[in-house]
């Protein structure tokens, strides 16, 4: 049985377009199978970008095809394309040099019942949980996107059916962007960010983003407010419907 919350309106003052408008986007938290990618990523200072997946095979065994875009040290990435090798298994991994700091890495892993449901639903991912880890060792969300005409209910299904454990629907509701922050606010929390400016104590004050910015300590603190604002209502306009299961 699948229960499917009301969809979510978006946030007053964020438009978010006739492309969104054809979406429904479906967050949830379930276990996927642990293979070591995301960790082995972090510990190694590697930055990975996914590029594309598919599904690949059919019948009892169909697998996960993925390509990811890394970059890192080259020392870093020597050491992390070993132990990949090393971690998957050299039939499941191929590992294509663009330079001595980049690499293009093809995976080909058996199936999780998470992806199985997105493809069977004809959706799309827009996180990867492969790709991080949590500090908790609990799920990560995911968020998968889905036409409106139905579809949600057929990612439920497929996901109940597929997976052995009960998945958690953080949100269902009308596809957000991913930011709704102007170029100029995305460009002043990265530089906050980067200089320490939310940390505790502070690795920097006001007027030092300011400075990076090239603007005034009034502009700047305008800049960071909105954009925290406009961030604050997107993850509480998310969360309400925390709780609702498949």
């Amino acid at each position: 049985m699948v229960s499917s919350p009301s969809p979510a309106s978006p946030p007053r003052g964020e438009e978010t377009g006739p492309f969104a408008k054809a979406l429904i986007e479906v967050r949830v938290r379930t276990a996927i199978p642990e293979e070591g990618l995301g960790e082995l990523l972090q510990k190694h200072h590697v930055r990975a970008r996914l590029v594309a997946c598919r599904a690949s095979g059919a019948g009892t065994e169909p697998h996960l095809l993925r390509w990811l875009d890394v970059e890192a040290a080259p020392s870093e990435l020597q050491q992390f394309e070993e132990a990949v090798l090393r971690t998957l298994g050299v039939e499941s991994v191929t590992i294509s040099s663009v330079n001595r700091g980049r690499a293009i890495v093809r995976l080909s892993t058996p199936m999780p019942g998470l992806c199985a449901a997105v493809f069977g639903s004809g959706g799309v991912c827009v996180t990867c949980p492969f790709l991080e880890r949590s500090e908790d060792g609990a799920p990560l969300a995911v968020g998968v996107l889905v036409p409106r005409n139905g579809e949600a209910v057929q990612f439920g299904r497929e996901l109940a059916r597929r997976n052995l454990g009960t998945a958690t629907i953080e949100r269902m509701g009308e596809y957000l962007p991913r930011s709704t922050l102007t170029p100029r606010q995305e460009e002043a929390l990265r530089v906050a960010l980067d200089l320490g400016y939310f940390e505790y104590p502070r690795g920097a004050e006001l007027a030092d983003v300011a400075r990076a910015l090239g603007v005034g300590r009034s502009a700047a603190l305008e800049l960071l407010r909105r954009a925290t604002s406009r961030m604050a209502r997107r993850h509480y306009n998310s969360s309400e419907h925390a709780g609702d299961r498949f």
